[in-house]
């Protein structure tokens, strides 16, 4: 289904091209999904990047290839993933044409005295070029899920995160997360209904984001906000995006 989105950041525009305005064009031919991705903004060029999905259905699970073709870059990026439901074993690779290896992720499900439980990870390998040195940075998470609820801890190539998620009901969770290196706390609100959420994350005296989607026919509302809670914080951002489906 083809999707347009366009976008305004930071409530600054200049001209159409401030818009980031993109086609999203995916097609279909016999089970084979593939499509390109435009930016409107700047006609002159050639698409962003060409993208194609195939799933395949062995007697041991499913097999899904994406491969992404970023135009400007010449890369090639694929990602594999098997998938057993009788298991409820999943495992992923993914790599690109400068770098074989770039992450790997894993989940397992189970019933545990009658309550549904996720084991997951995933780990993604990016490689740095600076002045001409080439450093491994290692981003990653593991997650334990029993029902709705969860733990997790999280390295985003600095810092370890940690959080514990609380499922007040089916719509409603409350996330504090601590930065196991600086002991830092923030607190993370999501709320969801029937053709919306509403996900709002608390850092104490420093500044509240809200991101707050709305769905409705044919394509959806995306507003988020940053907003200060000291000068020291900066100015408040707004962002606006919106999706057509056709």
């Amino acid at each position: 289904m083809p999707k347009l989105s366009a976008a305004l950041t930071d409530t600054t525009s200049d001209g159409i091209n401030g818009l980031n305005i993109d086609l999203v064009a995916p097609f279909v031919y016999n089970d084979y999904i593939f499509g390109f991705k435009y930016g409107l903004g700047n006609l002159e060029k050639l698409p962003q990047f060409l993208f194609a999905k195939k799933v395949f259905k062995t007697s041991n699970g499913d097999i899904s290839l994406d491969a992404d073709f970023t135009v400007d870059d010449k890369v090639l990026a694929v990602k594999s993933e098997w998938y057993n439901k009788d298991l409820g074993l999943s495992i992923g690779v993914n790599g690109n044409s400068k770098q074989p290896f770039t992450g790997v992720n894993f989940f397992k499900d189970g019933i545990i005295n009658g309550k549904k439980v996720r084991l997951s990870t995933a780990y993604d390998i990016v490689k740095k070029n600076v002045k001409g040195i080439v450093t491994s940075q290692v981003k990653g998470i593991a997650t334990l899920q029993v029902d709705a609820n969860k733990l997790a801890v999280r390295f985003d190539g600095k810092n370890p995160f940690f959080s514990i998620t609380n499922a007040i009901d089916r719509q409603t969770e409350i996330t504090p997360v601590i930065n196991l290196s600086t002991g830092n706390v923030h607190c993370e609100f999501f709320h969801k209904w029937s053709g919306g959420s509403l996900k709002s994350v608390l850092f104490p005296g420093s500044k509240v984001e809200l991101q707050w989607k709305d769905t409705g026919v044919g394509g959806s509302w995306t507003t988020t906000a940053n907003l200060p809670l000291n000068e020291a914080a900066g100015k408040p951002k707004i962002s606006i995006s919106r999706d057509w489906s056709f």
